[in-house]
């Protein structure tokens, strides 16, 4: 559901376009939000602020126009604009309703969205506001007695644009980013279901928790929604089997890594198939998970794959004489996957029999049919750039020796799996140094001082010796924030002085701040003295209690500002985490 506020008329559509057969949805109330919201400061200072009628800046061209698919429900149609988002508080748990139940509360929310319109037309928006915050909590903390769990998030989304789109799929819990997706969009409609078993269930540890959809970087468009919903869907075995793809292949290792049997004629005599290292190759490109089920000693086979080199190819290798359904099951709940995304090669009759009996969710190939595998539906996946990066988002600091890591919770392990990367640099183009003016006359809540730069006085700045600019941009595998926050030092006789930090909201929660500073200190000579002062303001709390989590001494703190203070006494790391790559 959404909240429309500017268009209440609907547009009408044709009912069953997309593949699946829908039973229900989970009730939530999509609204219009910015993602570098700091309202309602940003209203005075941000160049991209319009006027909504309730004076609220407004993000969608026209709002949120509704659109009714048949008689079941209602979708929307929203043209975004720069930093648009779709963003949805959710309940206490992931349970659906029918479909039934789900159209008596859309009645209810058409209802509901003409009176918060008419309030803001007869200017009450204090009543507007009320009634709006209601009206959600209503829809979200509805608690019926028959309900059930759903299967996962499903989005049917149609491009306007003849050019390729990328929304980003977020999940947070207290604003920390626990899960995050890419759906890329090619021209017309586009379709994407998650099913349950990767999206946290601890999100509801969390007193706050949201779903949020955006488009990456500063892009924008036309798009139409027919679905955006955590679904309960009716499973059809064959029509799911055939559009069901491999997310990871489960390598055997004798006579099908190699010839011979490693265990019987020793490492030196196994021959390895030139074959097999091409398709563990191309897997690996086309973003496909890869692990090892076989029945083997551990110690001697793993040291082989690592002569050979090819130890980082593979995720939570199961070598034991257990059965191999067993080690799939115990590696499908380490990845965090179904065991239905699972391919099985191996040579042995036998072995592909006892997976097909236990685990007939598997898919399970004699490794003669390795050359005809890329021909087959369940291996037509669409290689991108992050296809190639998604192994690393698996690996963990820990030697994978068995099938007992996990970093469930981790929030660490979380970030590093992301890929984070930074690039530091002084603004030189008149694109980076408008953005950073942009930040610095926008962020709030990642702001060390009150001073908003004008264009002339911050091209004063970056021209002067007394100053050292640095800009920063930050990506990860799912794509590019962009240019995200500018920081200024001043040099005193003292030392250096932190005189300007501001970071985009959109990277909070990801140790930005943390890798930044850590990698301006790090380059500074022994015996150097850093101060910052942090002056107090309504939003940046949270900046400055993340100063005060790292290697900074609080020298003074008042009603007004809070100052820090850090001597670099030796060549040890300010702050040794390693989550963020600096390139």
């Amino acid at each position: 559901m959404y909240s429309y506020i500017w268009k209440t008329k609907d547009l009408k559509k044709k009912d069953d376009i997309n593949k699946y057969k829908i039973l229900g949805l989970m009730p939530i109330l999509w609204r219009e939000h910015c993602i570098e919201c700091a309202m309602p400061g940003c209203y005075k200072t941000c160049k991209l602020y319009e006027e909504r009628i309730d004076k609220r800046c407004m993000r969608f061209d026209y709002g949120i126009q509704p659109v009714k698919f048949g008689e079941n429900f209602y979708g929307a149609k929203i043209s975004f604009k720069r930093w648009a988002k779709l963003e949805a508080n959710l309940g206490s748990s992931f349970y659906g309703l029918s479909l039934k139940k789900i159209r008596k509360l859309e009645k209810l929310n058409q209802i509901g969205s003409k009176v918060k319109s008419f309030c803001r037309l007869i200017n009450n928006y204090r009543l507007a506001q009320i009634y709006a915050s209601l009206h959600e909590r209503y829809i979200v903390k509805l608690d019926p007695k028959k309900k059930f769990q759903v299967d996962g998030f499903f989005a049917v989304i149609k491009n306007y644009s003849e050019n390729k789109k990328t929304f980003l799929l977020e999940m947070l819990g207290d604003d920390l980013s626990l899960y995050r997706e890419s759906l890329v969009l090619q021209k017309g409609w586009n379709e994407f279901f998650i099913p349950m078993e990767k999206i946290p269930i601890n999100i509801f540890n969390y007193k706050k928790r949201q779903v949020r959809v955006y488009l990456n970087d500063n892009e924008t468009g036309e798009f139409e929604f027919r679905f955006l919903d955590f679904v309960k869907k009716k499973f059809e075995k064959e029509s799911i089997k055939s559009v069901k793809k491999v997310k990871c292949v489960a390598w055997d290792l004798d006579n099908t890594l190699w010839d011979g049997v490693i265990g019987d004629v020793g490492p030196n005599n196994v021959v390895l198939r030139e074959e097999s290292i091409k398709f563990i190759k191309k897997f690996d490109e086309m973003g496909i998970l890869q692990t090892i089920v076989s029945k083997n000693t551990y110690n001697v086979a793993w040291a082989k794959i690592t002569e050979l080199g090819l130890q980082d190819y593979f995720l939570y290798p199961a070598i034991n004489w257990g059965r191999k359904s067993e080690s799939l099951k115990k590696i499908a709940k380490e990845l965090n996957i179904n065991l239905d995304t699972f391919a099985l090669i191996d040579d042995s009759l036998f072995e592909r029999n006892e997976i097909k009996s236990a685990l007939p969710q598997v898919n399970v190939f004699d490794v003669k049919e390795l050359p005809k595998l890329l021909s087959k539906d369940e291996f037509n996946i669409p290689i991108t750039m992050a296809s190639k990066g998604r192994r690393l988002s698996y690996l963990t600091e820990i030697e994978r020796k068995n099938i007992s890591a996990s970093w469930d919770g981790d929030y660490d392990s979380f970030l590093k799996s992301c890929n984070l990367e930074m690039k530091i640099f002084f603004p030189e183009t008149d694109a980076e140094k408008k953005r950073c003016v942009e930040l610095i006359q926008r962020s709030n809540q990642y702001n060390i001082s009150t001073k908003r730069h004008t264009e002339t006085s911050f091209q004063n700045m970056l021209e002067s010796d007394q100053y050292s600019c640095y800009g920063f941009s930050v990506s990860d595998q799912y794509g590019d924030y962009g240019i995200v926050g500018f920081a200024s030092f001043k040099r005193i006789d003292e030392g250096l002085q932190l005189t300007d930090f501001v970071m985009s909201c959109r990277v909070a929660q990801k140790k930005v701040e943390r890798a930044f500073l850590n990698h301006i200190i790090n380059q500074t000579e022994i015996g150097t003295n850093f101060f910052a002062e942090v002056f107090k303001t309504e939003r940046n709390h949270p900046l400055r209690e993340e100063l005060k989590k790292m290697p900074l001494k609080v020298t003074s703190e008042d009603k007004e500002k809070i100052s820090f203070n850090y001597l670099k006494i030796d060549n040890g790391l300010f702050i040794n985490e390693n989550i963020i790559r600096i390139i």
